[in-house]
């Protein structure tokens, strides 16, 4: 987008100063208001402020690296406005500078637009210094309308334009707005849209940390990690891509040579709720009771990739674990995984107790095992066929997909559960032996890619634990169980003929006692 600072200034004419300051250039001499990079951002919080009782996510705007960074903060329309609505669009200024007697480094403008008539009328403005409120001015200007390429004219196309405004760059709060102006001022670079290059993240030590809140996704049997989300959960779905914190905290820390290297990992992810994509920009490393390293992204970050279930949920659902727990701090939100991971454990052996008692003396245990003497697994509680897809000699085990043939090739990426039944025992993912798995896959029949999300170990028909996935989808290689599950899931021709079992239990009775002619797949 064009922005020069001609047609700002312009269109501050046209309306009448809209802003309430000029634009002309400070002495060099003057002292800058914003911290240099790394330097924490200022917090804003004061209970008369109207502009801070909005909630993001604030959208940039655009940004001049000498002078101003210009964002529209709140929740746009899905459509086109049909009356006159209200929004506010926030100023962050590289200098402090002097109105009505008040110096000031921020001012939140209030504006009614009118898409029908494209135009935009002041209603006042706020003005803020180092994150306190200092005063209220209304205006009485007219309305205005603004020249293509002016800041005013983003500001009303970021209203009335859904796709104009679900594609620039996202901040889920004011300080990670803040933070991404003082970012902008320090390194000189550009970010106008979320698809250009984004901003190198703040992972300084110093950088504001929202609360965070339990958004494990439930697993009751993973007894390694508990993940969770910082910040507060969306009020409504997010049009475009968001960026969040996403922690994961281990129930046992990893230790090299006796000393403690790491407990917990923050991730900060850009999550597509639109196109359902996740892509890692930065990391950081926790140790003990504090941060010990960070790793931001290249320049150029990796493709996005399609996003964990449990991630899409926390930055795009507001219906997601809306009465989740929430922690004040990392130390707090540490402390109860670990006490989560321990509860977790101790029912994980204690089932396991029951069960070798129960199946104590039994040849089989099979055909005596009552499906509800243990907690189940996900896979087995969902309600579909299942059919042979592969056959692997080698490993002498059976494949078969949790699904009916689909009647036409998706169009949307979709979940697929994949049996795998062996005759004999063995050791995958570093997991005790098991022999039987069930992989809760992700599918796109357009990219032709496969992520595995989630998989679950079975022993003797029984349920015994599960644990998360963490690889990134790939392409299916022809041949493959990744092609099975691709095939399976999206071609309607694959495989209908096959056999069926009404459960996994019929499916393991009928792997077992099938002979298999050792050789390759």
């Amino acid at each position: 987008m064009r922005v020069s600072m001609r047609g700002m200034v312009a269109a501050i004419a046209v309306a009448m100063v809209f802003l309430g300051f000029t634009l002309e250039a400070h002495s060099e001499t003057e002292k800058h208001f914003h911290q240099q990079a790394g330097d924490a951002a200022p917090s804003f919080s004061d209970s008369t402020s109207d502009a801070l009782k909005v909630a993001g996510p604030f959208r940039l705007l655009s940004e001049d690296t000498r002078t101003s960074v210009f964002m529209t903060s709140g929740s746009l329309p899905r459509m086109r406005p049909d009356t006159p609505v209200e929004h506010w669009m926030w100023v962050f200024m590289k200098k402090p500078r002097e109105d009505e007697g008040i110096r000031h480094d921020t001012v939140a403008v209030l504006s009614r637009i009118d898409c029908s008539a494209s135009s935009a009328k002041v209603l006042r403005r706020e003005m803020f210094r180092s994150g306190q409120f200092q005063k209220t001015i209304s205006v009485s200007d007219p309305a205005y309308q603004s020249e293509e390429g002016t800041i005013g004219n983003a500001f009303i196309k970021s209203v009335c334009d859904p796709e104009y405004g679900a594609n620039l760059r996202h901040f889920t709060s004011l300080s990670a707005a803040s933070g991404a102006a003082i970012e902008i001022f320090s390194r000189g670079t550009k970010a106008t849209s979320a698809r250009e290059k984004p901003l190198t993240p703040d992972l300084s030590s110093s950088r504001e940390k929202l609360p965070i809140r339990l958004t494990d996704s439930g697993f009751k049997e993973n007894t390694f990690m508990v993940m969770m989300t910082e910040g507060p959960a969306p009020k409504q779905r997010p049009n475009g891509a968001v960026d969040v914190w996403e922690w994961l905290f281990l129930g046992r820390p990893l230790t090299t040579v006796g000393k403690t290297v790491l407990v917990a990992r923050a991730t900060l992810q850009r999550v597509d709720c639109d196109k359902q994509t996740s892509q890692p920009l930065a990391v950081e490393h926790y140790a003990g009771d504090k941060l010990t390293s960070t790793k931001k992204s290249s320049e150029e970050p990796a493709a996005a990739k399609p996003a964990v279930k449990r991630l899409l949920d926390s930055a795009c659902d507001p219906t997601y674990k809306p009465d989740a727990p929430t922690f004040p701090d990392f130390r707090a939100a540490q402390a109860e995984a670990v006490k989560i991971l321990a509860d977790r454990k101790k029912k994980l052996a204690d089932r396991k107790k029951d069960s070798s008692e129960a199946s104590s003396g039994k040849r089989e245990g099979l055909a005596s095992t009552d499906s509800n003497s243990a907690t189940s697994g996900e896979a087995e509680r969902v309600v579909a066929p299942l059919r042979l897809v592969a056959l692997n000699r080698k490993t002498r085990s059976f494949h078969m997909a949790a699904n009916a043939a689909p009647k036409d090739r998706p169009a949307q990426p979709l979940e697929i559960w994949i049996w795998e039944f062996t005759q004999k025992a063995r050791q995958l993912d570093g997991e005790p032996s098991y022999d039987t798995w069930a992989t809760r896959m992700r599918v796109d029949c357009r990219a032709e890619t496969v992520r595995p999300q989630l998989r679950e170990g079975y022993r003797d028909g029984r349920f015994d634990k599960s644990w998360e996935l963490m690889g990134k989808a790939r392409k299916a290689v022809r041949g493959s169980l990744d092609d099975a599950a691709l095939r399976a899931a999206c071609d309607p021709h694959y495989r209908t003929e096959g056999q069926r079992f009404n459960n996994h239990r019929a499916a393991r009775r009928a792997a077992l006692n099938t002979a298999i002619t050792p050789g390759r797949k």
